[in-house]
C-alpha cells in the first residue's frame, strides 16, 4: 500500500496516514502474484502533476534474482496517474 500524509508546511504537523493505493503486484489475488516480491521507494512527482491529480513511482524488487531475468516490471520504476484523494 501507499500512503499519503498532508501538512501546512514542510515541517508539518502532520495527518495521520490514508491509504490512496494498493500496489499491485503485492495482491495474493493477481495473476503473477509471488510472495517474493516486494515493493518501496513511493515518490510523488509534483513536475508532471496537473491540477487535481497525484503522481507517483514505486519500485519493486525480488527475493529471487533469476526472476530479474524474465519479469520486466521487476526492479524498473511504475508510474501511477490518479485523481487527488
Amino acid at each position: 500500500m501507499l500512503f499519503l500524509r498532508t501538512g501546512p508546511s514542510l515541517t508539518g504537523p502532520w495527518s495521520d496516514s490514508q491509504t490512496i493505493y494498493h500496489i499491485p503486484e503485492l495482491n495474493p489475488s493477481k495473476p503473477g502474484y509471488d510472495k517474493d516480491t516486494f515493493c518501496y521507494a513511493g515518490k510523488e512527482h509534483p513536475e508532471f502533476e496537473h491540477s487535481g491529480d497525484l503522481v507517483f513511482t514505486y519500485a519493486c524488487n525480488t527475493n529471487k534474482p533469476k526472476k530479474l531475468e524474465t519479469e520486466p516490471n521487476i526492479y524498473f520504476p511504475q508510474a501511477v496517474r490518479m485523481a487527488m484523494p
